[in-house]
């Protein structure tokens, strides 16, 4: 037998999906390259999965939002007719406003921040448990999650985000609670 009857194959990867296309192109004028093998309808496919999956969780972020908003709007509301008899004799003795109501903004921040922490540890649980399993497939899904993996600055301001947020929600429900209770 002369020669090696195996086909020479060289495999190449890069870091940022969008060049894929363009790399393949390169490589293809290389002399001595006779074919280059690409998953180019995958890549795109991948993309459009990824911005769909961008919009419903941007969606499904403002609905829980909203709904949020809606029970510590409901539930400081109950609370604060609940008090009302502790209201009406703060105000006889002469209480400001910002005294009588600062401790349901600072309840609806409270239930906004416990919201939070609870959301904090549901992404993080579900990363990891999906990051594991992923990596554990072939090249290709484990080419795919890379991308999923945080870096240290993201895992630094993640939480700061989603408790941010979570701290403006019950604001936000405690303030419009608030504007509906009778004025002293």
């Amino acid at each position: 037998m002369e020669g090696n009857p195996l086909v020479d194959e060289l495999k190449v990867s890069v870091i940022n999906a969008e060049v894929v296309s363009e790399v393949a192109q390169n490589l293809g004028q290389l002399p001595g390259v006779h074919e280059v093998q690409y998953i180019n309808q995958a890549l795109q496919r991948l993309e459009q999965i990824r911005q769909g999956l961008n919009w419903v969780s941007i969606t499904l972020t403002i609905i829980l939002s909203l709904t949020a908003i809606a029970v510590i709007m409901t539930t400081l509301h109950l609370i604060a007719i609940a008090r009302q008899r502790e209201i009406e004799i703060m105000q006889l003795v002469g209480a400001t406003n910002v005294w009588i109501y600062l401790p349901f903004m600072l309840q609806g921040i409270s239930f906004g921040l416990v919201g939070g922490v609870f959301a904090w540890t549901l992404i993080t649980l579900i990363s990891q448990t999906l990051a594991g399993i992923l990596m554990k497939q072939p090249d290709f899904i484990g080419f795919i999650t890379e991308g999923l993996q945080l870096n240290l600055t993201q895992m630094l301001l993640l939480p700061i985000i989603i408790l941010s947020l979570g701290a403006t929600v019950g604001l936000t429900g405690s303030l419009f609670a608030l504007r509906r209770l009778p004025s002293p």
